[in-house]
Formats: C-alpha cells, structure tokens, sequence
C-alpha cells in the first residue's frame, strides 16, 4: 500500500447517522400510565426509505424481462403492487422514527417496553404519521405528609427483660462437660443414634448426631421420651403420625424411634462477673 493509499484508507471514518426528521404534532396522557405520541415523518426521510424499498425488493423478486435488481421503478410497482412497497418502507422507517420520537419526547419511557404502532397516514415518497402508545414511569403526587405528626413513644424496658437478656447472653456462652452418670435433662448437649420405622420402612438413620435439649431440633415427643435416659442406655419412643401428616404413606401410622444415649453434656453458664460482661458485649462491667 502506498502512502497515498495509506492516508486515503485512513482518513474513512464511519459516518454518524443524522437524527430522522419528525414532529411530535401531539401528546396525549392516557390511564394506566400510558402516553401517546402523534408522529409526522418529513417527505425527506419517507423518500429516502421509499427508494431503499424499491432496492431491497427488486433485489429479493425476480422480475420477468429483467435481470434480478434492474428492473425499472415504474415495472416494479406495477408488478408488485404500491402496498407490498409501503409495507416494506415502513417496516424499516417506523421503528427508526420511533426510536427519535422517544429521544424528542423527554419522556422516561419504561425499558424493553413494545410499543403500540399505529399508522395513521402513510404515502410513498411523501408524508408518513403514525401514532405510538407507549407505557411510561408512573407519576407519584405526595399528599400533604408534612402535616402528619407522630408522637415518639418512649422505650420502657423492665428489670425482667434485662434480667431475661443477660440469663441468655451467660446460656449463649455456656461451656459443656460430660456427665457419665446422670439422666438427660433439658439444656443437656447429648449425642445420640436415632432411627425411626414406620411399617417396615426405615425413615430416619443417623449416628452420633449432636444437639441441645430443648432446642426444637427433635419434635417435643421425641424429645420427652428422650429426658430421664441415663447415659448409655438405648429407648424406644412411640410416636403416632397425624392422619394430615406431609408423607401420606405414612400418616395415621406408628413410628417408633429407637435411640441410642452415647454422650451427656450437662452446661456450664459463666458466672455474672465483670469478665463474663466484657466477653459478651462492647461493656466494662
């Protein structure tokens, strides 16, 4: 490539599209928050996409007599007929126009919105008006909130809630240590084998499964046939399954837990102390 060449191959800078032409002749606000736009589209830019209608259909039919692409303007017409030709101009004119009036309107239409496109005049080489009805960002009119008063009520916390708060704090923070001799109690951390059969299907088969008492992670029957174990000891509960219970194949039946006790942990709640109150929140005492 010459330097000529170079510069000439340089200097071709795409060309920007310039805006189409068109007059918002009206807008209406409809209900439902919806606008609709009344849209004129100069003779200008009508013709231009007439011309390229001819062009794209001339290419895409075969036109007796003619080879494909050559056949004059007048013989197109007349062998297609005016509305295939407008249909083609407006299916590449209107959404162009469209998108130019959304820009001239101001408005905040609402995105990936399809628009209602309505073609009120449309003539070949001449003046096109369509009318868009589009959905757009609803309007909010506050009332008069400012004279809304409301009177701040004063917090009241009781000695028993404090009280009920630092008990929960010191049980959050509690230690554990095992109890080989003693029955499972309510707050015990226990590990435990549990199976569950209805009929003769097996349901639930977990090992060494590790939880509070009295933490809701076991049903309350469950866990009342549970208390009073003592450590070591295997106990079958008899639970009878509601007749409305989710697994329908199961519901109105029996289904016996066998539990195996391998661990008792009894907690160690940390005593009310300057210490303890500074582990558990951003205090000193």
């Amino acid at each position: 490539m010459t330097t000529r060449q170079h510069r000439k191959h340089r200097n071709r800078q795409p060309q920007a599209e310039a805006p189409l032409p068109i007059t918002i002749t009206a807008q209406e606000k409809l209900e439902k928050s919806r606008v609709a736009l009344t849209v004129q589209i100069s003779p200008e830019a009508v013709k231009r996409d007439t011309e390229r209608a001819y062009q794209m259909l001339n290419n895409r039919y075969a036109i007796p007599g003619f080879r494909r692409g050559k056949a004059p303007r007048a013989i197109l017409k007349n062998f297609l007929g005016e509305p295939l030709i407008r249909q083609e101009m407006l299916e590449s004119l209107l959404p162009k126009a469209y998108q130019q009036a959304v820009l001239d309107s101001g408005l905040e239409f609402i995105a990936d919105a399809n628009p209602d496109l309505e073609v009120v005049n449309a003539v070949l080489d001449g003046e096109v008006t369509f009318k868009a009805t589009v959905p757009v960002a609803p309007t909010i009119e506050l009332g008069d909130y400012h004279s809304i008063q409301i009177e701040p009520q004063p917090a009241e916390v009781t000695d028993e809630q404090v009280q009920q708060t630092i008990d929960r704090l010191r049980e959050m923070s509690a230690t554990f240590t095992e109890v080989a001799e003693r029955a499972v109690e309510k707050g015990d951390r226990i590990t435990i084998d549990i199976r569950c059969e209805v009929d003769t299907a097996v349901t639930l088969d977990e090992h060494d499964l590790t939880y509070v008492v009295g933490n809701g992670t076991l049903s309350s029957e469950v866990e009342g046939g549970i208390i009073g174990t003592p450590s070591g000891e295997v106990r079958a509960i008899v639970v009878h399954l509601p007749p409305d219970y989710a697994q329908e194949q199961y519901a109105d039946k029996d289904a016996v837990y066998t539990i195996h006790v391998k661990k008792v942990e009894q907690p160690i709640v940390p005593d009310l102390t300057d210490e303890f109150a500074k582990k558990a929140g951003d205090v000193d005492t």
